[in-house]
């Protein structure tokens, strides 16, 4: 009884909402134009950051207002929503102006990426409290004043969305900049402190000698494998590089590898977490990481190679050759040392967010002094008894640790030969990459004012590298998206624009909203500008390959015709 009276009153409250009319909302003011309110388009600017289809927005909107028992009255058309992409745009760059304008000793943050013959140039800034994108730009070529003329014109935009002088404020306050170790950059620099009334201290990413860590390491391998190809046995098919990516070929490759039943075994084996990162792209400290887990898989997937398959293809015969080699097994281990003593403990630190630059001081000094130590001493890696950072000793006590320095007869020797010979490479490059950090480099003990511009300054150059992998992410699931609003969807929801405008009062917001408005026009027209004259640059450069085509033939004809003549003349003489 009680049951049924319970569904009668949930019918008849089901009854009186259906009979609550709907809310509506006014989309649009009532004076001329008529244009939207500002709150709609805040709600559009949040949906198009979140890259929802400007074709769907409407349809969203609809759909959520419905659960409320809400109804708007009008909706902007397709091509209004695409405005709205330049006007959320303009907003972000007022809010990068704004955050100029109010902080001192300013990071810039500068990288270059090329997708499908596409070259794009992106800038960021940091301060002590965040980092923000400043702007993405698509460049005709990667030379430094192309770069500084993108950075001027990403200024410019700052300036022309915030009616205020921008290019002062940056010029002011930008103390240091931080950028990968392509010579390109440092020809930036050195056009900028051209222009700049201070020099700007140049920082370098601490993470990216992860990859140059990891090349000296290989070419001394290749050198390692051509000393003992006899000893070892070692054929054509069998090296360090191809053991590795085998390995990942045959966990996270389809058709060649063997993804599901590989993975399924290991873990019927108790192993969970496959210690093992897909060999794609120059990913950090991959090189190193990769050996430790192929070390301490490798009797297991001799086991599932040689037990479950009744023929090996190419990738499976490399695993199990080199994981029958004391050789390579070797080279694995060692590499797996150092990625435990070494890569490890410097990857956490210099990509931790919460360190700055100056800080590498201690910790490239420590680095250069391990190795020195280690290419004299390589049984204290083999041992794990030194480590990178100071403090306490903490033991590393998971199963790959032990798996690594777990002593054995038939390899130890070897291993030890591999550590000493890598070690000395190692040491080299360190010298000469943290120069800057070492005993008389220009940052092994600074000035107040310079530890304290370099506050702002992270211990690396990831934050950038992550913007232009949004930058291909959106082009992969937009690749027809124009540039400026690409930028400005990317600068919106990365610097979170919505929040630091829902800081400001209603009337602050009101006003940055209809500014944009009014300027979004300019903006356009700018922004048609731009493409144009990237298009003719584009056509110049062909141009320019069919005139060099030519005074390079024309040279070759002419020399052809001078040779055929000093043959005549010998023949006659």
């Amino acid at each position: 009884m009680h049951v049924e009276n319970e569904d009668m009153r949930l019918e008849m409250q089901r009854n009186k909402e259906k009979d609550i009319e709907p809310i509506v909302i006014e989309a649009k003011k009532s004076f001329k134009g008529s244009p939207f309110k500002s709150k709609v388009r805040e709600i559009y600017y949040s949906l198009l950051s979140l890259n929802v289809g400007v074709k769907n927005i409407g349809d969203v909107i609809k759909t959520v207002l419905k659960f409320l028992n809400v109804e708007i009255d009008y909706l902007p058309s397709i091509k209004t929503v695409r405005n709205f992409n330049t006007e959320l745009g303009i907003i972000a760059k007022n809010q990068i102006n704004e955050t100029v304008k109010n902080s001192k000793n300013i990071t810039l943050h500068r990288d270059a990426t090329t997708k499908k013959g596409r070259h794009y140039y992106g800038i960021e800034i940091s301060t002590e409290g965040e980092t923000l994108t400043a702007g993405v730009r698509e460049v005709h070529n990667g030379t430094a004043d192309t770069y500084v003329n993108s950075l001027n014109e990403i200024i410019e935009d700052i300036s022309l969305c915030s009616g205020e002088s921008s290019r002062q404020f940056f010029y002011e306050n930008i103390q240091n900049s931080m950028t990968d170790r392509c010579a390109t950059e440092s020809k930036v620099n050195k056009i900028l402190n051209e222009n700049m009334s201070q020099n700007l201290n140049e920082f370098k990413c601490s993470t990216h000698p992860l990859l140059q860590f990891s090349e000296v390491c290989e070419k001394e391998i290749s050198v390692l494998e051509k000393e003992f190809q006899k000893d070892f046995k070692i054929d054509s098919q069998s090296s360090f590089s191809n053991v590795l990516k085998s390995v990942s070929k045959l966990f996270f490759k389809d058709g060649t590898g063997d993804p599901l039943l590989a993975s399924n075994y290991i873990k019927s084996k108790g192993i969970k977490n496959i210690p093992l990162i897909n060999f794609r792209g120059n990913r950090f400290n991959i090189a190193f990481y990769n050996s430790a887990g192929v070390y301490f898989l490798k009797q297991h997937l001799l086991s599932y190679l040689k037990d479950s398959k009744t023929s090996l293809n190419y990738v499976q015969t490399v695993i199990v050759k080199c994981l029958e080699n004391n050789f390579f097994l070797s080279i694995l281990r060692a590499m797996g040392i150092l990625s435990k003593i070494v890569t490890e403990p410097y990857f956490r630190f210099s990509s931790d967010k919460d360190n700055t630059i100056l800080e590498m001081d201690g910790l490239c000094n420590r680095l250069v002094d391990l190795l020195s130590t280690a290419k004299q001493n390589p049984h204290l890696l083999l041992c794990n008894s030194i480590s990178l950072l100071y403090g306490p000793c903490v033991r590393q006590s998971n199963e790959i640790c032990e798996c690594l320095f777990l002593p054995s007869d038939s390899l130890d020797s070897l291993t030890s030969i591999v550590l000493a010979r890598l070690c000395k490479v190692l040491h080299a490059k360190c010298e000469h990459i943290f120069k800057d950090y070492l005993k008389h480099g220009k940052y092994y003990s600074t000035s107040e004012d310079i530890t304290k511009q370099a506050k702002t300054c992270p211990t690396n150059n990831i934050t950038v590298e992550r913007l232009m992998a949004k930058v291909d992410s959106n082009l992969r699931n937009s690749p027809n998206i124009d540039i400026p609003n690409l930028e400005s969807r990317v600068m919106y929801k990365k610097n979170e624009t919505e929040s630091w405008l829902s800081k400001k009062s209603e009337s602050e917001q009101e006003f940055v909203v209809q500014s944009a408005v009014k300027l979004r026009k300019d903006v356009q027209v700018e922004n048609r500008e731009r493409k144009n004259q990237l298009f003719q640059k584009s056509i110049q450069i062909i141009e320019d390959r069919k005139r060099k085509k030519e005074n390079t033939e024309i040279k070759k004809e002419k020399k052809n015709k001078k040779c055929y003549k000093i043959t005549l003349l010998n023949l006659v003489l």
